[in-house]
């Protein structure tokens, strides 16, 4: 090992041996690779040799297929293609002259084998193509569907015809119709737009279409504009109703007219002002900037365009909301609508322009109290006289001093009218003054006798007092003294006056003047008319008790029919014994007369309660509801109804207690018979339809009555009112108590409108449905 590391480093140190070294391995190997040459070369010769032999010897069999692969083998190309070509394989023919750089032989063997993407592909294998090359080759895509493909070559030469025409045959409507447009087919191109509309609204079936899936007919209609056939476009847009677009379009073309009615339809009032201006439509102009003012809340404006526009009506509307009510009032005078300008002018604080206006508008009342307002008594007293508030009338004429004139204004108030009461006691008033005691009395009388005493009417019943002293009705003097004295005792000089009396006579009893008794009964008081007849305070004589005696109108007697029904229906009365129902006590007949006897109540009807305070509370409302209910329930139980339910037949007793009265007029289910319907009784403001023509009924008319005075009761006013209240009850239907008064729950607006339904059928069909309802809607507010 020494040695051969001593002549390894001895060669390394010595340049010229190493140098000698690697040429002599150099040399050996080039002698290495030549023989492996020559070897190969022999071996690779005889194969060739060999396989050119076989392959013809397949093609003497007619196996060209075979031999065509043996020519592909040994780089035969040619042969190979020719072999191919014989075995009818035009795809292996083809790769061959792909091979050889024969292109066009290429594509023609390839378009044989129905190869159309390397067909194509040939075509652009040339070194120098030309468009001609690249729409031949799309061509040959379009031959095999590789339309892609073919779209790309096309575009790539900017053949946007061709490419349109691609598009339209694949149904792409949207892309055609660009494309033939770039391609300057603009007739195409709107056809093209316009059928990939209608292929998208196909498509929805009736769905509506979005702005975006819209565009496509804008285009169609915009392309066919380009081209001059504004006709078609419009056509298009009219057709579609896009009012919009189509407004736009017509503006273009100066039909001015045209377009602001389109405007005006889309509630573009500005545009449809302008455009209206060019047409030469001045008011419609204004009439559309008035109506787009008033939609932007700007009444200011709104009201001058409405003015301009000769809409005056809208105009003196806007001006009142502005608080212009000066020239809202001058344009109600030209209207004609003096009301309306006369509210206006008072407002305006122009009172004089307001009562003239009331005078025109015939509305005397009103024009009368701005008069008095104003101090001009004539015109006032003139205009309430010709108003026929004669009470009115009456009292500026007495502060004029003219007590005559005044005295006729008073006598001329109508006992309907609500300060009937209060003319009778200022006639009695001005009789006092002029002495005319027994005038004076008998006025007194009828508006003091049943009235409770107060710090208002004192004075009154001082007079009333005085005049009974003067003409000697001393006991009733005496009684008026005291009541005077319980209510204040220094007023004036009562106590003398009371004290001298006293010497002069006896205190006697209160004696009223009523219809002849019997010995079991003593009238203490008449209490109210029914339709049957009067109502009486009455003592019992027998029983020690107080009671309501209800005798029979006179003229009734007569009928034997009326009587017999008298006793009848208080029977079925009679028979109902129920803390919510007045409690009948007797019947019969004495002398001319015939009575009931019933339970005396102290407190107020539902009627009273309403004039005192117009409605009720929802409180009050379930409370009576559900007695009122309670009753009817207790008295269908027992086959009675009650034909007449009113606010005048509920009353609240002192004990906070609901009773229901004048089962008077109540039927006996069982004994109704049909052909007995044809008399009409009860109410009309509160009578179920069924009722009033004269149908069978059942206690479902007490279902609907209860409604119509439940629907009075909280609101203040009658379910109908005015002329033909029957015929409403029967055809009109009833409005929801919360558009009367906007705080009724809707809760209590259906069960109202539910005990109102005009076929009883539709109706609550008893009294404990009701009930029950009632409940629910009471625990849920």
């Amino acid at each position: 090992m020494e040695y051969i590391s001593k002549l390894f480093n001895f060669i390394s140190q010595n340049i010229y041996i190493k140098y000698a070294i690697y040429a002599i391995l150099l040399i050996i190997l080039i002698r290495f690779i030549s023989l492996f040459l020559r070897i190969f070369f022999r071996i690779f010769s005889t194969d060739t040799s060999s396989k050119i032999t076989e392959a013809k010897r397949l093609e003497k069999l007619g196996n060209f297929y075979g031999a065509g692969m043996i020519y592909e083998e040994i780089g035969r190309y040619e042969k190979a293609s020719e072999c191919y070509l014989k075995a009818k394989n035009f795809n292996a023919c083809a790769k061959m002259h792909e091979k050889l750089g024969k292109y066009y032989e290429a594509k023609k063997m390839y378009l044989k084998a129905e190869n159309y993407s390397k067909a194509a592909s040939m075509v652009l294998l040339k070194p120098e193509k030309t468009s001609l090359d690249f729409e031949e080759s799309a061509e040959i895509y379009i031959r095999g569907r590789f339309y892609k493909e073919a779209l790309d070559l096309l575009l790539k030469i900017k053949n946007f015809r061709k490419v349109a025409e691609i598009f339209e045959s694949l149904k792409n409507y949207e892309d055609a119709a660009i494309y033939y447009e770039k391609a300057q087919m603009l007739e195409k191109a709107a056809e093209n737009y316009e059928r990939n509309f209608y292929h998208i609204k196909n498509q929805k079936l009736g769905e509506i279409l979005d702005e975006s899936e819209k565009v496509h007919l804008i285009k169609a209609a915009k392309t066919w504009e380009k081209l001059g056939n504004v006709k078609k476009a419009i056509s298009l847009l009219e057709k579609e109703r896009l009012n919009e677009e189509l407004a736009e379009l017509l503006e273009r073309k100066n039909m001015w007219k045209e377009a602001a009615e389109l405007w005006e339809k889309k509630e573009k009032f500005l545009k449809a002002a302008e455009c209206y201006e060019k047409a030469d439509e001045l008011k419609r102009s204004h009439l559309m900037r008035a109506r787009h003012f008033y939609e932007e809340g700007n009444y200011s404006e709104s009201a001058k365009h409405f003015e301009e526009a000769g809409d005056l009506v809208r105009a003196a509307e806007d001006y009142e909301v502005t608080n212009d009510f000066h020239k809202s009032g001058e344009l109600y005078k030209l209207l004609g609508n003096y009301v309306k300008a006369a509210e206006n002018f008072f407002k305006a604080g122009e009172k004089h322009k307001a009562a003239k206006m009331f005078e025109l508008a015939e509305e005397f009342e009103s024009a009368g109290k701005i008069y008095a307002e104003l101090r001009d008594f004539a015109k006032a007293e003139e205009m309430y006289g010709k108003a026929g508030n004669y009470f009115e009338a009456g009292k500026l004429t007495l502060n004029t001093g003219d007590e005559e004139k005044a005295l006729e204004f008073f006598q001329r108030v109508k006992s309907t009218d609500e300060n009937y009461d209060e003319a009778q006691r200022l006639i009695a008033e001005i009789f006092f003054k002029r002495e005319e005691y027994k005038l004076a009395f008998e006025r007194f009388t009828q508006i003091l006798e049943n009235s409770e005493i107060s710090e208002k009417n004192l004075e009154s019943f001082y007079h009333f007092g005085i005049c009974s002293e003067k003409l000697s009705e001393y006991n009733t003097a005496i009684e008026l003294y005291r009541k005077i004295l319980n209510k204040d005792y220094n007023f004036k000089d009562v106590r003398e006056r009371l004290e001298n009396l006293m010497n002069l006579t006896i205190e006697v009893k209160e004696l009223i003047e009523t219809p002849e008794t019997e010995e079991r009964y003593r009238i203490i008081q008449r209490i109210g008319k029914g339709g049957m007849g009067t109502v009486y305070k009455a003592e019992d004589l027998l029983l020690k008790r107080v009671v309501a005696l209800k005798i029979l109108k006179r003229e009734n007697l007569e009928d034997s029919r009326s009587i017999e029904r008298f006793y009848l229906e208080a029977r079925a009365a009679a028979a109902l014994n129920h803390p919510n129902i007045v409690t009948i006590f007797d019947v019969g007949k004495f002398k001319e007369n015939y009575f009931i006897s019933m339970e005396y109540i102290e407190g107020k009807t539902m009627q009273e309660l309403l004039k005192e305070k117009n409605f009720i509370s929802f409180d009050e409302f379930f409370f009576v509801s559900l007695n009122l209910f309670h009753a009817l329930n207790y008295a269908h139980n027992k086959n009675v109804i009650h034909r007449d339910i009113k606010p005048q037949n509920i009353m609240v007793s002192k004990e906070n207690q609901v009773k229901v009265m004048d089962f008077g007029l109540a039927i006996i289910l069982s004994e109704y018979k049909k052909g007995e319907t044809g008399m009409i009784t009860g109410t009309p403001l509160y009578m179920a339809p069924e009722q009033i023509r004269g149908e069978g009924i059942d206690r479902r008319v007490d279902i609907y009555s209860s409604g119509a005075t439940l629907f009075h009761l909280i609101t203040g006013k009658p379910l109908f009112s005015g002329d033909n209240v029957l015929y409403k009850h029967i055809f009109d239907p009833p409005d929801k108590p919360s558009s009367i008064r906007s705080d009724v729950p809707e809760e209590i607006d259906f069960f109202i409108l539910k005990c109102l339904e005009k076929r009883k059928e539709d109706r609550f069909q008893s009294a404990s449905e009701a009930i029950s309802h009632l409940e629910k809607i009471r625990k849920n507010n």
